[in-house]
């Protein structure tokens, strides 16, 4: 009876050690995976996201921002280029590649939306405006009077409105419906803008197709109404904090470092020990030399906690 009690204590040890090994290697193994980050834990075969962006940490977002610098950063190098003449992976936009041909500043204002700088992908969108003017009705893409333009859907400077408004920064998208208007009236009657705006409204009573140009004065009206009250959209602090990192002022790239070590964003510390500026990389070693410590905010939070004990 004894020597069964004695077996039985035996073999609950050794499921308790063999349990503890398991533990341990398995913490080994989630350390180590989690500090390199594959691309499959991001995004689908479509590119889209595996999981919300909102929902990612700030690592996984940092990493993907990583992805879409690079891209941006080829697009600017080959502005005007044939997809014939660069490495189409790099840019990764097949839309572009079959539709238009050409890597042109609307595929990069494209880049910046996707990036999260609304502000930048207007930029870029508005210059596409202003590059496909050059363009004949007749013409095709070609370099290098015509390689700008869209992908055929809408008016160029109805992205440019959409883009600011999608952020709820309808003050910035007031001198773009200002702009299309001016195209509108061209022709009418009238010394003045308003004078023509007021022909155009007249004429648009009996003809049905003026019915877009009054809707985009009703949606100009709305905008500088709206543009009173509404604020712009903030921008997520992972691409403030990523574009701030490539800043040349070193207190901006300074404020991305913290960010980076507070949220335990090891690779751009990492990065940053090879940056050109000797303050920003002697900064980044003392947050490696520093790793494990508790960044100055959560050990703040946690004295705050105390105290209210």
């Amino acid at each position: 009876m004894r020597w069964g009690i004695v077996c039985t204590w035996e073999n609950k040890m050794k499921q308790k050690i063999f349990y503890l090994w398991g533990v341990i290697i398995c913490a080994v193994f989630c350390i180590n995976s989690s500090a390199e980050i594959r691309p499959e834990q991001i995004w689908n075969k479509d590119w889209s996201y595996v999981n919300p962006w909102e929902g990612m940490s700030v690592e996984f977002k940092t990493f993907a921002l990583e992805k879409y610098h690079e891209q941006i950063n080829y697009s600017l190098a080959n502005l005007g280029k044939s997809f014939k003449e660069v490495d189409p992976e790099k840019v990764n936009d097949k839309a572009y590649e079959l539709k238009v041909g050409y890597i042109t500043y609307g595929l990069i204002g494209g880049q910046y939306c996707w990036y999260g700088d609304y502000k930048k992908c207007a930029e870029y969108e508005y210059k596409d405006y202003l590059q496909a003017r050059k363009c004949s009705k007749e013409s095709v893409r070609i370099k290098p009077d015509c390689w700008g333009g869209s992908l055929g859907e809408g008016h160029l400077l109805g992205h440019v409105i959409n883009t600011y408004e999608l952020h709820k920064d309808y003050k910035s998208a007031l001198p773009y419906y200002r702009k299309w208007l001016d195209e509108r009236v061209f022709g009418y009657e009238g010394n003045t803008f308003e004078e023509k705006l007021k022909n155009l409204k007249s004429k648009a009573e009996k003809d049905e197709n003026l019915a877009k140009a009054v809707e985009l004065i009703d949606d100009w009206e709305k905008a500088k109404q709206l543009a009173k009250t509404e604020k712009p959209i903030p921008m997520d602090p992972a691409v403030q904090n990523h574009e701030w990192f490539y800043s040349s002022k070193s207190a901006e790239v300074l404020k991305a470092l913290d960010y980076y070590y507070t949220n335990k964003v090891k690779f751009m510390i990492e990065k940053a020990v090879k940056h050109k500026n000797p303050v920003v990389a002697k900064k980044a070693k003392e947050y490696l030399d520093n790793w494990e410590a508790k960044p100055a905010e959560e050990k703040k939070s946690e004295q705050t906690r105390e105290d209210k004990k």
